[in-house]
């Protein structure tokens, strides 16, 4: 895993009510099911442990106004922060299982091509509400892709390492 992250160096907030803007939905139909939901539900429950109060809003780039979904959680939640975490690219590659020695009809070993996911970058973004200024950015490679909760707590550590708590 390799982050890469640029803050603003004039920004001192820490996160004290935020609202988790999920992007990039598509993509993920690519994971396991479930992998984006199991994501963000440990990173909710892990925000909530440091008594940040956060909310989730799913991002649809299909909608006529994507933002309106968006819009409509902040008007009712009022976070101070936006948290956009965006799954940008699922490299994945074919490969054929099973062994060319036993017959295609063995119960043991799967036959036939499957899809693995080599590996995933998610991007993130937080924006301060108030000023509407992005005031920090980072891109993550997972090669390979660890569990989704492992993600969850990767960005907290790194959301720690740059003082926004």
């Amino acid at each position: 895993m390799d982050f890469q992250t640029k803050k603003d160096p004039a920004y001192r907030g820490k996160l004290t009510k935020v609202l988790v803007v999920s992007q990039n939905a598509d993509l993920a139909l690519k994971l396991e099911k479930g992998f984006i939901s199991r994501m963000l539900t440990r990173l909710t429950a892990a925000l909530a442990l440091k008594n940040v109060p956060v909310e989730v809003v799913q991002m649809n780039q299909s909608d006529l106004d994507p933002n309106s979904a968006v819009r409509t959680a902040a008007e009712r939640f009022r976070p101070e922060e936006l948290l956009y975490i965006a799954l940008t690219r699922v490299n994945t590659q074919t490969v054929t299982r099973g062994n060319p020695g036993l017959p295609s009809t063995s119960a043991y070993i799967p036959q036939g091509p499957m899809v693995m996911v080599d590996s995933i970058t998610i991007s993130y973004s937080l924006q301060d509400r108030q000023s509407g200024k992005m005031v920090w950015r980072g891109d993550a490679l997972f090669d390979p892709p660890p569990h989704p909760e492992d993600i969850a707590d990767r960005l907290l550590k790194q959301l720690e390492a740059e003082d926004f708590f």
